[in-house]
């Protein structure tokens, strides 16, 4: 969101940026070959410096933002486990729901139902509470993007994921339907 917002902006951005190029009424167009070199440099130095601080203030976010093959088949391993209308609850949002089975399911996130406590303590018992209440029971989805976006937001940290998870395992009604390396499936009976 904040990308499209910079880049409405940017042609306002660069009027303004130019202004300093032309002449006002107190200042008028440098005469002299170095202050114009001088200008133009340091107008260069400028576009420069934010080319690289674009590239380098993305960086890190290919850890939520670009999913794995074994990601969006851990996903595709969750709509085919979860039976139609139950909960497939995922840590966050960056996850690959996209299927031929959207709309059979409810997708749910732990910031949507725990807010911003996501302590095991108090996120866990919601979290449970919320797979058990649906009538045919939920899959929960812990995926590596989805836990990095967590942590990189400052939610929580990957030990305080790691706890809710451990704390989720050890529920009844609660098994491990698959794992691969990039993400985790539970199956929660209703």
């Amino acid at each position: 969101m904040l990308i499209r917002v910079s880049l409405f902006a940017l042609p306002f951005i660069a009027v303004q940026a130019s202004s300093i190029l032309l002449p006002t009424a107190s200042r008028a167009r440098p005469s002299s070959p170095a202050k114009a070199g001088l200008t133009a440099g340091s107008l260069v130095l400028t576009c420069f410096l934010l080319a690289v601080l674009t590239v380098t203030g993305r960086f890190g976010n290919g850890r939520y933002d670009m999913f794995t093959d074994s990601a969006v088949a851990a996903v595709a391993a969750a709509n085919r486990i979860a039976p139609p209308s139950s909960a497939i609850i995922s840590a966050a949002h960056p996850t690959p729901w996209r299927s031929e089975a959207y709309l059979e399911h409810k997708y749910r996130t732990f910031d949507e139902l725990c807010g911003p406590e996501l302590s095991t303590m108090t996120c866990g018992p919601r979290l449970y509470g919320c797979a058990r209440h649906n009538p045919a029971g939920a899959v929960v989805l812990l995926m590596r993007s989805s836990e990095a976006s967590l942590v990189l937001r400052g939610v929580t940290s990957a030990q305080g994921i790691q706890e809710l998870e451990k704390w989720l395992g050890a529920q009844d009604g609660v098994e491990l339907a698959f794992s691969n390396a990039d993400a985790r499936v539970y199956r929660v009976a209703p």
